[in-house]
């Protein structure tokens, strides 16, 4: 086990979330070389972000249990870290485990925990947390590039992912139908009118993309696609790592804010989010915000209310993937 080097503390357990934080991460790295990442251990961190460079080791810490990584901080003799994150629990970490050199957000008592002489305002703290890690970056001096948004990439699984799917006709369009929240989620109704259309009148080759949790409700939709004349291919038994391949393959992502719109983006593929409650994300290019008509509308209501023919319009307007 090597010693010393950074520390960086992400608490933020989903997948789409480390795909935000990323750009800010390996901007980091570059200036103080590979990093390690304390994290919770549902973000599945470790599967993914040490295929890359930028990432020296993950470690997992639960917010209930956090007392006892304090002694492998401590053996590690980490020179430097960052809190990329409000919480003071999460900042008194480093303190404890004797890190040198301590930078964060400095909201609140945190500030006490912190060697950093700038911290944001307090104004910011309901800002997003891109906002955030943008103001934290520029208080530091780092800036961010353009090779930094692109999530990393395992070349087995990738070459796993064309071996297994190159023979489907392309474009490849993806159905994203999962959801950390229900609020979140499109109605599969909603999804089947869509489905159908494109299946029926577009060449290439419909995917019905989530977790293994979401496999009954996958074939559920495949089998209503198919009723209307469409078909659907269902894509529920991938690892985080060929996940993150076969985003980068496709050519069309539509679905829910979840982990599989924000890979899709940051790989570049053009990927039109479904946003009723929560706020658009438009952090890179290739993510197209599709938003309630009714701002008034909240939950499942503003979810319903984006209707099939709008995301259809939203296709043809902006000629994604030879919608005219």
């Amino acid at each position: 086990m090597r010693k010393g080097g950074t520390l960086i503390i992400q608490p933020f357990p989903g997948i789409g979330d480390m795909i935000w934080y990323l750009p800010y991460l390996k901007a980091i790295a570059r200036e103080e070389g590979p990093i390690t990442l304390l994290t919770k251990p549902r973000s599945l961190a470790r599967e993914f972000l040490l295929v890359d460079p930028a990432f020296r080791d993950v470690l997992y810490a639960d917010r209930r249990l956090l007392s006892m990584i304090i002694p492998e901080l401590i053996r590690r003799r980490f020179q430097k870290s960052w809190i990329l994150h409000w919480s003071v629990s999460y900042a008194s970490l480093p303190f404890f485990a004797r890190v040198p050199e301590r930078v964060g957000f400095g909201y609140g008592r945190q500030k006490y925990f912190l060697t950093s002489q700038k911290n944001l305002p307090e104004t910011s703290r309901t800002a997003h947390p891109i906002t955030q890690l943008e103001m934290v970056m520029e208080l530091a001096g780092y800036s961010i590039k353009k090779e930094d948004q692109i999530p990393p990439l395992c070349p087995k699984a990738h070459e796993k992912i064309r071996g297994k799917f190159s023979h489907f006709p392309r474009p490849w369009i993806y159905l994203g139908i999962g959801g950390s929240v229900d609020f979140k989620r499109w109605p599969l109704g909603h999804f089947v009118e869509l489905g159908a259309e494109i299946s029926t009148c577009r060449q290439g080759t419909l995917f019905i993309c989530g977790s293994i949790a979401e496999e009954a409700e996958a074939l559920n939709l495949q089998k209503m696609i198919f009723q209307r004349g469409g078909a659907a291919e269902v894509v529920t038994r991938l690892s985080i790592q060929e996940a993150f391949a076969f985003m980068k393959e496709g050519d069309l992502y539509i679905g829910n804010d979840t982990s599989l719109l924000n890979i899709a983006g940051s790989f570049g593929t053009s990927a039109i989010g479904l946003f009723g409650t929560t706020p658009p994300l438009t952090y890179v290019p290739a993510i197209h915000p599709v938003l309630s008509p009714n701002p008034a509308l909240k939950g499942k209501e503003a979810m319903t209310a984006i209707s099939p023919q709008s995301v259809l319009s939203y296709l043809k307007k902006n000629q994604l993937v030879g919608f005219i």
